[in-house]
């Protein structure tokens, strides 16, 4: 696998993307090139003009993108702009799929994704893109847990630059959503992956008491 990443704020560096991402593309055979749209702005507008461009020039590509809060690019933060993954895989095959409206049918659309996932031949992973609250994550999540448990799951939820109020969104090549799920299957016989796992926080530093706080807001620790 070979991954390009570009940071795309204007129709200049778009263009100089897709021009370097063609460069490698007619260099490499390749069964799969997959886009990954990392959104710290919440442009709709800019961010389909991307996606069309980007379908336009790949037409057999598969993309998929998730609003972000503080993108990274050669180990270091960027302004709040649009990251751009290209993927090559060379034997994997990668497909996006994608459901929208699933505010309150959670268990039939976690079920629909799990029968995605158990019919995919050869697959080895499945990345699960959640749109979060208001969302039912839980019920969603054990539905689709219920796949074949050799299929290594991973994922996340969509977080604006304002934490608190930002909008939140997943993007494919068929629009931008907000109340939608998005599943990227990854097959081949020798397609690896190692998924870690993080439960919970270790504690750093000596414990506090809060002695004064009002709903969300903290006012005095061991006073």
């Amino acid at each position: 696998m070979k991954q390009l990443l570009f940071e795309i704020y204007n129709d200049n560096a778009l263009e100089d993307a897709v021009h370097r991402i063609g460069e490698y593309d007619g260099a490499r055979a390749h069964k799969s090139l997959v886009f990954h749209l990392y959104c710290g702005l919440d442009d709709l507008g800019w961010i389909t003009r991307i996606t069309k461009r980007l379908k336009e020039a790949f037409p057999l590509s598969e993309l998929c993108g998730i609003a972000s809060n503080a993108e990274i690019i050669n180990g270091a933060l960027t302004d709040p702009v649009i990251l751009l993954s290209a993927m090559f895989f060379d034997s994997t095959e990668v497909r996006v799929h994608y459901f929208s409206d699933i505010l309150d049918k959670e268990e039939e659309f976690g079920d629909r994704a799990r029968m995605i996932i158990d019919d995919t031949p050869d697959i080895k992973a499945a990345e699960i893109l959640v749109q979060g609250a208001p969302v039912d994550n839980i019920v969603l999540l054990d539905r689709i847990s219920a796949c074949d448990p050799d299929v290594r799951i991973f994922g996340g939820y969509p977080m604006g630059h304002d934490t608190a109020h930002g909008h939140r969104f997943l993007v494919t090549d068929g629009g931008n959503f907000d109340n939608a799920l998005v599943i990227v299957t990854y097959a081949g016989r020798d397609f690896h992956i190692d998924v870690g796992h993080t439960a919970g926080w270790q504690s750093l530093g000596r414990s506090f008491t809060i002695t004064k706080a009002k709903k969300n807001t903290l006012y005095s620790l061991d006073s």
